[in-house]
């Protein structure tokens, strides 16, 4: 879910959050090929069992338009780890995740004229 709150113009400030309900996904039911990187059970078709812990992720950003042409953006996310370390499994790479954003957007166009500058 998400909420976008544009207070002018200029301005937009925008939160999300995501909520990924792991216990639906404890098992994974592949078979791998002949080789002796992979586990015997899994190599031979058992079910590998997860016990990831349910998680919320959070999002929040901001776009600031400068002018027809050009608008600036910013942002921060947040992902929490969902695999115990007891549980460790190679197959799903898995670390707390923080990030910061930033990027900038520019129109090549004349916004309503449609013809390139």
């Amino acid at each position: 879910m998400g909420y976008a709150y544009r207070p002018n113009d200029k301005w937009t400030f925008e939160a999300d959050t995501a909520w990924y309900d792991w216990y639906s996904s404890r098992e994974e039911n592949v078979r791998y090929s002949e080789s002796d990187l992979i586990n015997w059970d899994l190599k031979h078709g058992k079910s590998a069992t997860f016990d990831f812990a349910d998680a919320w992720s959070f999002y929040a950003g901001t776009n600031y338009k400068h002018n027809d042409q050009l608008q600036l953006r910013s942002g921060f996310f947040y992902e929490p780890s969902v695999q115990p370390e007891y549980a460790f499994n190679p197959s799903i790479l898995d670390l707390s995740r923080y990030g910061v954003t930033a990027g900038v957007g520019y129109a090549f166009t004349n916004p309503g004229h449609g013809h390139w500058l």
